[in-house]
């Protein structure tokens, strides 16, 4: 990162900042997927499926039913705390019904609709791992969060979840075939997700923070 804050710095657009005692945090890949361009993803989600036989996949259009609350408001303080941050300083969240309520109320507010994949353990029946899917104008969608917990990685769940997304995408919004995310890049276990996912780079973004 200290390379790529130095080449930085001698862009007269960012050497103003540097100037002023900024240093480069974090740099996000920004990619997008088209589902247009996956004819086999289907057999992908079918493999994908066979190769996690402990987990089962529930999707669903909107707010998170009733049943799945407690475990998506758990998923969401678990990100708070496993997101890479490189040198950004992030607080550990939490996360009540309320504040779930008022995330999912704004997404509404905002014009958009979302979909979302979770994974759920058959044996304890807890919540493992979700994915959703913003939907607005336009034809490009965006990928929001994935996350999977700790004690549930090693069995593919974030591109078994992707991919069973990209399907919900593909079948209820033909015309939003396009998806966008963004990464740290120094979070290489989904960027790999996302590119055998079908996701490819078409910028970069960076985070600039100064220290008192």
């Amino acid at each position: 990162r200290r390379n790529l804050e130095r080449r930085l710095g001698r862009d007269p657009e960012v050497a103003e900042i540097v100037a002023r005692g900024y240093a480069l945090e974090q740099v996000y890949r920004v990619s997008i997927a088209d589902v247009r361009e996956l004819p086999d993803l289907d057999e992908r989600l079918a493999a994908a499926r066979a190769a996690a036989p402990g987990y089962a996949l529930v999707a669903w259009d909107g707010p998170t039913p009733a049943p799945h609350r407690v475990g998506m408001r758990r998923m969401k303080e678990g990100m708070s705390r496993d997101a890479p941050g490189s040198g950004t300083l992030f607080e550990p969240e939490v996360w009540d019904d309320q504040r779930l309520t008022d995330f999912e109320a704004h997404v509404v507010d905002g014009g958009r609709s979302s979909r979302t994949v979770a994974a759920f353990d058959r044996t304890s029946g807890e919540m493992a791992g979700f994915t959703s899917i913003f939907v607005g104008s336009g034809d490009l969608a965006v990928q929001h969060d994935t996350f999977v917990a700790a004690e549930h990685r090693g069995h593919g769940l974030g591109m078994t979840m992707k991919l069973a997304n990209l399907v919900e995408l593909r079948t209820h919004h033909p015309g939003h075939p396009r998806v966008s995310t963004w990464n740290a890049e120094e979070n290489r276990p989904m960027l790999a997700v996302n590119e055998a996912t079908g996701f490819r780079p078409v910028s970069y973004d960076g985070v600039w923070g100064r220290r008192a």
